[in-house]
């Protein structure tokens, strides 16, 4: 479904797609984001989808702590929501010890009113354990709600929900 090719075409189309990226951003270059599937994704809402799968995608729990907001909560397709700092970031780095990850997103839809938006991704990740075994592929799409704090976009809510249950990667 979100098949990348890597060509120069392709990472050219990435760069103007991604402008988080496209700047002085530790994740230039990145391959991992599809353009968004429309033209009406708001590119702000895009670029900040993009900043937060790709910081995910380096597993830093500190940076990733960085794109959420303080009254966040957070739901994940097994388990309860989680709405605590220091949960989510036990549970960062316990996920970052185990596997690493890689990940490939699109935004599909976002919607912006004032200093809230939603966004609505798809994701497919592979976690490869790091002790070894067969890599897991966990296709699956988020419903984000993004607030505005300074400037700058927080991840507020996000409900992510699998497409199917995990398939071995060969």
């Amino acid at each position: 479904m979100m098949r990348l090719r890597r060509t120069t075409a392709g990472l050219i189309a990435l760069a103007a797609a991604c402008p988080a990226f496209a700047q002085a951003d530790p994740h230039a270059g990145h391959t991992q984001h599809a353009p968004a599937a429309t033209p009406a994704v708001d590119p702000d809402i895009d670029a900040f989808v993009c900043t937060y799968f790709g910081t995910v995608e380096k597993g830093d729990p500190a940076e990733i702590l960085a794109t959420i907001d303080q009254d966040f909560v957070m739901k994940r397709p097994t388990g309860a929501p989680i709405t605590d700092r220091a949960q989510l970031q036990q549970a960062l780095e316990a996920l970052r010890g185990r596997v690493q990850q890689t990940i490939r997103w699109q935004t599909l839809e976002t919607h912006v009113h004032g200093d809230w938006a939603w966004a609505r991704v798809a994701e497919t990740s592979v976690h490869k354990p790091r002790a070894g075994g067969t890599p897991r592929t966990f296709d699956g799409s988020h419903l984000m709600i993004l607030r505005k704090d300074g400037g700058r976009w927080l991840l507020h809510r996000d409900y992510g929900a699998l497409n199917a249950g995990p398939a071995a990667t060969r």
